[in-house]
């Protein structure tokens, strides 16, 4: 998601150059406009461009290179991200399948990366990806950012469900470049109450067959934010309880029968928050409001930015491997990060 007022990663800057970006930071962003298309001019025939995907490894903290461990989340591997392309970046959503690293920016391109070898498997120093493509969202279409803000993405059988705001929608692709169908269950008539920029930042569908829904902001009359369990048979809204001051950002349902929700939250002093939920298989099949575990809570000075993207790497049932991924809002103050953690499920099926 692209923020209201420019986020800045002011947290290590000195005292006097953090008030000269807070000026900045009391500048509205750029709007997004329906009459901003996407070009396609530097793709081949089958509309995929190659980029130079480089990656510098990076630990979970600079100031404590060993540092690994986070409550429930073991730090594994990570990277800092760049290309040789201005259409790189803005990742808002991630899947793996296969040895493809699956991402969907919010201007609406893919990026196929395959993988080296598995993330997080001691891969050395900048050997990530062997290759890496982009592609326009819908092969042969040209469209305006208003209508491909993409926000998230979750595997599905047979193919990808695309999460949209601005254009609020879900959508489903058989495969990266395909053209988009829009499943009518999950085309909610709360979609139409949500603001432009406020929409359904997180989706993931669970093994039951329900799709979660949870969007960023905006508390409902419950007291929580508003998100939805969707099926064939129709919709039940749930809301969310967020930790305090977070909004859901990814959502990716667990070998276990549980959902992990990263939560994030940012201030001009404090930088970025992330917060990791576990919700329980007995939460997610009951009706009620998604209330769930607090497992790890990642703040300055670990190595961490504007957190949108959730993968799975290895889905052991007890100890999972997942990447999450950041949007680096195509601004040269923050950064795309990839980083992998070793979650401990332990025990926490057993929770309420």
């Amino acid at each position: 998601m692209r923020p209201d007022w420019l986020m800045l990663t002011g947290f290590k800057v000195a005292t006097i150059a953090a008030l000269c970006l807070s000026l900045t930071a009391c500048l509205p962003s750029q709007p997004k406009t329906k009459d901003a298309p996407i070009p396609d001019e530097d793709a081949d025939e089958t509309g995929f461009y190659r980029i130079q995907v480089s990656a510098e490894e990076i630990p979970l903290s600079d100031d404590d290179p060993g540092a690994k461990r986070l409550g429930r989340a073991t730090y594994l591997q990570g990277w800092h991200l760049t290309a040789d392309h201005d259409r790189f970046g803005g990742f808002s959503g991630a899947v793996i399948k296969g040895d493809q690293f699956i991402a969907v920016s919010d201007q609406g391109d893919w990026m196929i990366a395959t993988m080296a070898n598995r993330l997080g498997a001691n891969l050395a120093g900048s050997n990530v990806f062997t290759e890496a493509r982009m592609l326009p969202f819908a092969e042969g279409r040209i469209q305006s950012k208003f209508e491909l803000d993409a926000e998230s993405l979750s595997p599905a059988r047979g193919g990808i469900l695309v999460g949209f705001e601005q254009e609020h929608r879900i959508a489903f692709v058989p495969t990266p470049g395909a053209a988009p169908q829009l499943p009518p269950q999950y085309q909610l008539p709360g979609f139409q109450s949500l603001s432009n920029n406020k929409g359904i930042e997180a989706i993931s569908l669970h093994d039951s067959g329900q799709l979660f829904l949870f969007v960023e902001t905006g508390n409902s009359p419950q007291g929580v934010l508003r998100a939805w369990s969707v099926t064939d048979d129709g919709a039940v809204f749930r809301g969310y309880r967020a930790p305090d001051n977070h909004s859901p950002t990814a959502a990716l349902a667990l070998p276990d029968g549980g959902m992990l929700v990263l939560n994030r939250s940012y201030s001009l002093f404090a930088g970025f928050s992330i917060k990791l939920v576990y919700l329980s298989e007995k939460t997610l099949l009951s009706t009620g409001v998604l209330e769930g575990v607090e497992i790890a809570s990642i703040t300055p000075p670990m190595n961490i930015d504007n957190m949108e993207a959730l993968a799975m790497v290895r889905p052991d049932p007890l100890r999972p491997h997942i990447a999450m991924l950041s949007d680096n809002n195509f601004s040269n103050l923050m950064r795309t990060l990839l980083l992998v953690w070793e979650i401990d499920l332990t025990g926490l099926a057993e929770q309420p």
